[in-house]
C-alpha cells in the first residue's frame, strides 16, 4: 500500500511537471537611439533636401542658380557634391581656403553638415 501511494504520488507529480509548459525567457535589451546626425537611412528627399532648401536654395535654386549650381533637385545636388566632395565640405564647414557658404551667413549647424557627410558616405540615396 505504501508503495502504491508513493507510485501514485510520483506519477501525479511527474505528469504535472511534464504538462507544465514554460515560455522561454526573453531578455529585452533597450534599443539605443540612433544619432539623427549619422543615421544610415538618410535620403535626399526626406533629410537632405530640407537642409539644402534652408541653407542653399536662395542662391542655388530654380529661380537663381549662381554659377549653375542647383540644390533644389536631386541630380543637381548630387552632381555638384559628388564632383568635388572635399571642396563642398570645405565651403560648408568654413575651413581651408574655400569661399564659405552660405555666403555672408553663419555656417550650417554641425548636425546638418554631418547629415550631408553621412548621406554622401552612404552613396547619396535618393
Amino acid at each position: 500500500m505504501k508503495n502504491s501511494v508513493f507510485t501514485l504520488f510520483f506519477i501525479v507529480i511527474l505528469r504535472g511537471l511534464l504538462a507544465c509548459k514554460h515560455e522561454p525567457i526573453v531578455v529585452l535589451k533597450p534599443e539605443l537611439p540612433t544619432n539623427p546626425c549619422t543615421d544610415s537611412t538618410l535620403t535626399y528627399e526626406k533629410n537632405i533636401a530640407p537642409i539644402f532648401a534652408k541653407h542653399c536654395q536662395n542662391c542655388h535654386g530654380d529661380t537663381r542658380a549662381e554659377r549653375g549650381i542647383r540644390f533644389d533637385f536631386y541630380i543637381g545636388a548630387t552632381t555638384y557634391v559628388g564632383r568635388d566632395t572635399s571642396r563642398f565640405f570645405c565651403t560648408v564647414e568654413h575651413t581651408g581656403n574655400c569661399l564659405p557658404m552660405p555666403l555672408g551667413l553663419p555656417k550650417m549647424g554641425d548636425c546638418d553638415i554631418q547629415k550631408i557627410r553621412t548621406w554622401v558616405q552612404n552613396g547619396m540615396p535618393k
